[in-house]
């Protein structure tokens, strides 16, 4: 995104040129799908745990909560790998060509949309 010299820099622009130079990294990638993962796990431990010994209800109602919590942390992580690896979804950034099982066979691709870039 290019900013005229004279403009007044504001957050929202300054965001996006950090968003323009962000380059991806494997380690960034590692890392969040690390974490995901490992919250998943001991969300899903602590759920099925006291889901199944809770003495009341109120209890049994926690540990289906955070099973609940545990599942949406796995679809994080499936987001995570999507976003860094397939770019399957239609909001993944930067965006290209959906998912090649989605397409049926001899389908091809449709030509871009919008405005060429010089």
């Amino acid at each position: 995104m290019r900013i005229p010299a004279n403009a007044a820099n504001n957050s929202r622009q300054r965001a996006h040129r950090t968003l323009a130079r962000y380059k991806k990294s494997p380690v960034c990638m590692a890392l969040s799908l690390l974490v995901l993962l490992l919250t998943t796990m001991v969300l899903g431990c602590f759920g099925v745990a006291d889901l199944e010994s809770a003495l009341n209800f109120p209890g049994r109602v926690t540990g289906a909560a955070l099973i609940v919590a545990a599942i949406i942390t796995f679809l994080g992580a499936a987001a995570v790998v999507d976003h860094w690896i397939w770019h399957c979804f239609p909001y993944a950034w930067p965006p290209r060509s959906p998912c090649p099982s989605w397409r049926r066979p001899g389908e091809r691709r449709s030509p871009p949309r919008g405005p060429r870039r010089p």
